[in-house]
């Protein structure tokens, strides 16, 4: 007898038990499915990044001028891309710090698709000339210029991204060179 006050059958046990054990593995064969389609999704999607820096000369007295190459290293396109960038010219050893408000120098580009392989040039601009203490401080090392920028775009899967990049002028080299922070990809 069993608590219930009835005769215990044990195939009817057995089914039940059997029947619970399928749930628990279909449960768990779901996680594992989800799982599996996120790390492909992850391996499909589109990377979008600054490609690498043009190693244009610095005019003095004018414009800053550049064109950074964006690259899609992934294997589906980049959607609704949106690229925001700056300029900024700071004392040595200051900390750099990006700032995407909206001001004169940076005006948001936007790019509708960037297929996989594929590059899209910006085109950075500092409106304001170089002051004369911008000049000497940059070329003597004591002020850093450093071009930065943030890219959003949307993957194929609906998913949201985000990619900064940061780039100092050496002028003892008269080359770009990516900053240790700011530097980053989602």
């Amino acid at each position: 007898m069993s608590p219930w006050g009835k005769n215990v059958n044990w195939t009817d046990v057995c089914i039940a038990i059997f029947t619970a054990v399928l749930a628990v593995l279909a449960i768990l064969q779901t996680l594992i499915l989800a799982k599996t389609v996120e790390m492909s999704r992850n391996d499909q999607r589109a990377w979008v990044g600054a490609a690498d820096m043009s190693t244009p000369e610095v005019q003095w007295g004018s414009r800053l001028k550049l064109s950074i190459p964006l690259s899609n290293s992934g294997r589906t396109p980049a959607r609704h891309v949106k690229i925001e960038f700056d300029s900024s010219v700071n004392p040595r050893g200051k900390t750099f710090k990006a700032d995407y408000r909206p001001n004169a120098d940076a005006g948001p580009q936007s790019v509708p698709v960037i297929q996989p392989g594929a590059r899209h040039y910006i085109n950075a601009v500092r409106v304001q000339p170089f002051t004369g203490e911008e000049e000497s401080g940059i070329g003597s090392g004591e002020m850093l210029l450093v071009v930065y920028g943030r890219i959003t775009y949307d993957d194929v899967f609906g998913r949201n991204h985000k990619t900064t990049f940061a780039y100092r002028w050496v002028p003892a080299l008269s080359v770009w060179r990516a900053l240790d922070t700011n530097n980053d990809a989602d």
